[in-house]
């Protein structure tokens, strides 16, 4: 077959689900399949061009047998500004969308939450009478309302581009149940199919050269956060909530976004030493460190953009690391830490008396979260993924 695939962030960006996204992209050339991708610049999660060429020209770039062309995009200096993050989308839109060619290919695959691509995808697939099979990591209108970007009239604005954006897809795909059902309420062509993101090829070989941890127990308790630091996380609330305990434990945050300055400031007037900031790491850092912790600590300020389940806690139930997950149990990932046993559900409200109580437990699921890990495995997902592709290619 030969693939379209219309992402963003992509290699040699990390965050946001671009391991995954890269790494299907080489699974698919694999097993004998013509891949391009048409992506922007690395910008992800920095929010900033680290390429040093974002222009109006489409580079042209490979990894293995990969062809990738890199689109131009507009990047926010503000990216919890309403007006910047529209016009992110935007130019990204116009990028995709005043592209030809489109039918030299089989089957396009455009990637949502990105919506400016996705919504262009859609439209000029349309004209082209090329199959789309739209894979939705989260939900962008529901995503910018909890993050505190869209309201009001914004919001409905947004809603309208994403109810049209899915309505264009000849088959939709997501990866968890949940995400499934929400989906299924906009009355689309075809059920939703689940195929969970997994653990990508090297953050496999990563997480087998983990010898299996056995910490000692000096009465602290490790916490670690690693990922983008953006509003929706509600990584500042979490600090200050924690801050107030006398609990003994110390929390490692590692990443960077649009929320890093603020907490930056927000550490330096506790002047709490059991917190910590670091900078982004590699995968092989990340993977060490996750084995390393008592409990990674994932907190979703608002259950109106907790859509998905994040892909980086998959290395970390691989390393039998526990989830705290401090968000609602109706959300994708309170559904999934509590019917599997991954670690614990905290609720935001009464979450110091929660979080005592939870500390001590992390050795109990350990057992459960290295079980669930291997429902994460590749092959079996990109073996999904490639069975559904064949089947657009076909035809009705």
């Amino acid at each position: 077959m030969r693939i379209l695939m219309v992402v963003s962030p992509f290699h040699p960006d990390r965050a946001g689900g671009a391991s995954v996204f890269t790494d299907l992209a080489s699974g698919l050339t694999e097993r004998g399949h013509e891949v391009t991708v048409w992506c922007p610049h690395p910008y992800y999660p920095e929010w900033r061009d680290k390429s040093g060429w974002n222009a109006w020209h489409v580079a042209h770039d490979e990894l293995g047998d990969v062809r990738i062309e890199r689109h131009w995009l507009w990047i926010p200096s503000d990216p919890t500004s309403v007006v910047q993050r529209l016009l992110f989308e935007a130019s990204f839109l116009l990028s995709i969308f005043r592209r030809g060619g489109w039918r030299r290919f089989d089957v396009v695959v455009p990637f949502v939450p990105l919506i400016g691509g996705a919504l262009a995808a859609g439209l000029r697939c349309k004209m082209a009478r090329v199959p789309v099979l739209m894979n939705v990591q989260d939900l962008p209108a529901e995503a910018a309302e909890a993050g505190g970007i869209a309201k009001g009239k914004v919001s409905s604005v947004l809603r309208f581009a994403q109810r049209i954006t899915l309505s264009l897809a000849d088959r939709i795909v997501t990866i968890s149940p949940v995400m499934a059902d929400r989906l299924a309420l906009y009355g689309l062509k075809q059920p939703p199919v689940v195929v969970p993101n997994w653990l990508n090829a090297t953050a496999a070989e990563a997480v087998n050269r983990v010898r299996p941890h056995d910490r000692v127990d000096n009465g602290s308790v490790r916490l670690l956060y690693a990922g983008n630091l953006g509003q929706k996380q509600g990584l500042g609330e979490l600090v200050r909530r924690l801050a107030q305990t006398g609990h003994a434990f110390t929390f490692e945050i590692f990443g960077e976004g649009s929320a890093r300055t603020k907490l930056e400031r927000l550490l330096e007037t506790l002047g709490d030493d059991r917190f910590s900031l670091g900078p982004f790491m590699t995968e092989e850092e990340f993977v060490r460190v996750s084995a390393a912790c008592d409990w990674f600590v994932i907190p979703e300020r608002d259950n109106r953009g907790a859509s998905f389940l994040p892909s980086k806690l998959v290395p970390v139930i691989s390393t039998g690391t526990p989830i705290m997950a401090i968000t609602s149990r109706q959300s994708p990932l309170g559904v999934e830490v509590s019917e599997h046993d991954l670690g614990l559900v905290l609720d935001w409200d009464d979450l110091a008396d929660q979080f005592r109580e939870a500390l001590p437990r992390h050795r109990t699921f350990v057992p459960a979260c290295r079980r669930r890990a291997r429902r994460y495995h590749r092959t079996t997902c990109i073996d999904e993924l490639e069975g559904i592709l064949e089947t657009l290619c076909e035809g009705p």
